[in-house]
């Protein structure tokens, strides 16, 4: 059975934390995992499809849409990996309400 994993980054934005999870969802087995990522609408790479990941494209307002896109991605996945530290209560919240793993421990947790 296919593990779902959650990247918590913005594949098409470069930082460090973005790049890497850009290049997980290009290297993870697709056999084994279904891969969840996120894209900024305003991001500054162009990135094509990746086979086997689903990918939520924010929107503008970017203070709504990354509400909904951590949503989307913690709901759908068994294994959240959040590099960032972006809406850290929001993601403890949500993680500990559908009984999620998350690889990467959130400050505060």
């Amino acid at each position: 059975m296919k593990k779902k994993i959650f990247l918590g980054a913005y594949i098409n934005s470069t930082n460090a934390q973005n790049l890497n999870c850009y290049a997980l969802a290009i290297h993870l087995d697709k056999e084994k995992f279904d891969v969840y990522t996120l894209c900024l609408y305003s991001g500054n790479l162009i990135i094509p499809p990746i086979k086997g990941v689903s990918t939520f494209c924010g929107f503008y307002p970017h203070r709504l849409s990354k509400y909904i896109a951590y949503f989307w991605g913690i709901i759908n996945c068994d294994i959240a990996y959040l590099p960032k530290g972006e809406l850290v209560s929001w993601c403890k919240f949500l993680l500990k309400l559908f009984k999620k793993k998350v690889l990467q421990q959130l400050k505060g947790c």
